[in-house]
């Protein structure tokens, strides 16, 4: 997303009947503007919550992991995915140690197409 037009479709947004969700999704995009991050995103609800004890929040999370100095941001694909340059390791270290959120000794078993356990 160019960040020139930004305050623009922002004002546009501001001016329009649908003024909340245009404005989270352009803060969403801004954020995700950020030439730091990769392709790609992670999702709280399956690739974190299987390796953490609980799920953490994801907005904490990301908080945690930009002090940490990684870059990170909300996703616009998923309502509790996020993006980041942290690898799964680094993500799960913040959390665990920034959010006390416990790792689980084993990661939960991936369900495949029908029900299988994915390879």
């Amino acid at each position: 997303m160019d960040k020139a037009a930004t305050p623009h479709l922002q004002q546009r947004a501001k001016s329009s009947r649908n003024v909340r969700p245009l404005e989270e999704l352009l803060s969403v995009l801004l954020e995700e503007a950020d030439p730091r991050l990769p392709p790609g995103f992670f999702s709280i609800d399956d690739s974190v919550v299987r390796r953490m004890a609980r799920p953490p929040p994801r907005d904490a999370l990301i908080a945690a992991l930009r002090e940490e100095g990684f870059a990170a941001a909300r996703c616009h694909l998923e309502a509790r995915a996020f993006r980041t340059n942290a690898c799964m390791e680094d993500i799960l270290r913040v959390a665990e140690r920034r959010l006390g959120i416990p790792r689980r000794r084993e990661p939960a078993p991936v369900k495949g197409p029908r029900g299988g356990r994915a390879l």
